[in-house]
């Protein structure tokens, strides 16, 4: 009979987005709980929970680790404005991280939304369609009530004054990131996965850094936009496992 390692079971944090709340990984959240591991999501926005500061995400990142205490292989997941949330705190904390996986981050080059911060808090029809369209290569491939959640959150987090100051402030936070220097402080491998038909943060900046860093480990996923988790979730969790098994370490052999 063959042997089989048996994998510890990693703990999980995947992060909203910052026009789109936690519901985005349920698909992959799911694959990845029924493997075994243990899984936080952090649910509101990122306007909402964590406001306009790195700090208030630090915090919250650090208290949702502490309520697992006990676990010390902590993966930190996130697509967009919180894939840089993810890699600053692996910057700030890396004692706490045993990997990163980063997906459509800014921080490098982008490009038009489609829609404007004023046409957005203006409630200009059609405007959070807009911009939730050009999140993907096809929008036929989201199911019908993600996608009204999604119009939905873009909605929401524009509602209020509160939330659109959020807003601004992330993205004045992204245009002045330097992600060169904190790759270089770094400890823990990431792993980058990208839709190459991303609108929104071009995979080209990020596949060139990846061949100058050995730290990165860039895929893609083919025919596919700005969030690969939602449009391909099952090529997206394929990466994201097999990265797990990479870096994970043995709990024990079987027979």
């Amino acid at each position: 009979m063959e042997l089989e390692e048996l994998m510890a079971p990693c703990h999980i944090v995947f992060l909203p987005g910052l026009f789109a709340r936690g519901w985005i990984w349920n698909q992959v959240a799911d694959a990845c709980r029924q493997q075994g591991h243990k899984i936080t999501v952090i649910e509101p926005s990122i306007p909402e929970v964590f406001m306009g500061k790195l700090d208030s995400a630090h915090e919250m990142i650090r208290e949702c680790l502490q309520l697992n205490g006990d676990m010390d292989n902590n993966i930190l997941v996130g697509n967009s404005m919180s894939g840089l949330i993810t890699l600053d705190f692996a910057v700030k904390y890396p004692e706490l991280v045993a990997g990163v996986v980063i997906s459509g981050a800014p921080g490098l080059e982008e490009l038009e939304a489609g829609v404007s911060l004023s046409d957005l808090r203006g409630s200009v029809p059609g405007a959070a369609n807009i911009l939730c369209e050009r999140v993907f290569r096809d929008i036929n491939r989201l199911p019908k009530p993600d996608y009204e959640k999604g119009v939905a959150d873009i909605n929401t987090i524009f509602s209020t004054n509160e939330t659109f100051k959020s807003v601004v402030k992330w993205l004045n936070i992204s245009r002045k990131y330097d992600v060169h220097s904190s790759l270089k402080k770094v400890r823990c491998p990431i792993k980058l996965i990208w839709g190459d038909f991303d609108q929104i943060t071009p995979a080209e900046s990020w596949r060139l850094l990846a061949s100058q860093n050995d730290n990165l480990d860039y895929c893609e996923v083919y025919d596919c936009g700005h969030s690969p988790m939602l449009e391909k979730p099952e090529e997206f969790y394929q990466l994201l496992s097999g990265y797990l098994l990479g870096i994970n370490r043995p709990l024990a052999r079987t027979a």
